[in-house]
């Protein structure tokens, strides 16, 4: 336990840092061509210990082999993380969690959805505001500062990608990320 909090801190710590650089445009990044599917692969058996002690169900459908795309490897890991986190820390317990991917001739499009507390017209607003934290009430168990999704909005708009989101209240959100698809002989 002590472990796992000392980690969370870290990635804090790490997201405020990252933050900072961000707003005073000093973020640099490595740009290479990376296999997107490889990419969440990897984010999801980081998790795997989570999603067990849960009873999540987690769905993913990435079928394609052509999804190569322009991103830094380190800050698309945390952008995937981040939204795999966050699904899993709003849903409850035997909940489901869908990744998948749509290929088109020109774009990657990456879903991450979910079936949990989902969110209000409202706070759809200001999630990618800095320090913003959707109100839940009295409930105090998810643990963060706000900077997640602002985040992850700045780094991939640096990388040339989009985000948007669709959420219920009570039923659950979607992340859609679009990426440039490249060959893979670029």
């Amino acid at each position: 336990m002590i472990r796992k909090e000392n980690r969370r801190m870290n990635q804090q710590v790490e997201n405020v840092l990252q933050m900072a650089c961000l707003e005073k445009g000093e973020l640099s990044l490595k740009m290479k061509p990376l296999a997107l599917h490889e990419i969440i692969n990897n984010v999801c058996r980081t998790f795997e210990l989570q999603i067990k002690q849960k009873n999540i169900k987690l769905d993913l459908m990435l079928d394609s082999e052509k999804d190569m795309i322009q991103a830094d490897e380190d800050h698309l890991l945390n952008v995937i993380q981040n939204l795999l986190d966050n699904a899993i820390k709003y849903s409850s317990v035997n909940a489901e969690i869908h990744i998948s991917s749509t290929i088109t001739s020109e774009k990657i499009f990456l879903s991450i959805k979910d079936n949990g507390m989902g969110m209000s017209k409202e706070q759809l607003k200001h999630i990618f505001d800095p320090f913003y934290r959707g109100q839940t009430g009295n409930i105090h168990d998810v643990k963060g500062f706000g900077l997640g999704l602002s985040y992850v909005k700045s780094v991939l708009q640096l990388m040339n990608a989009e985000i948007n989101v669709n959420s219920i209240p009570h039923e659950g959100s979607e992340f859609v990320i679009s990426f440039d698809k490249i060959n893979s002989n670029e």
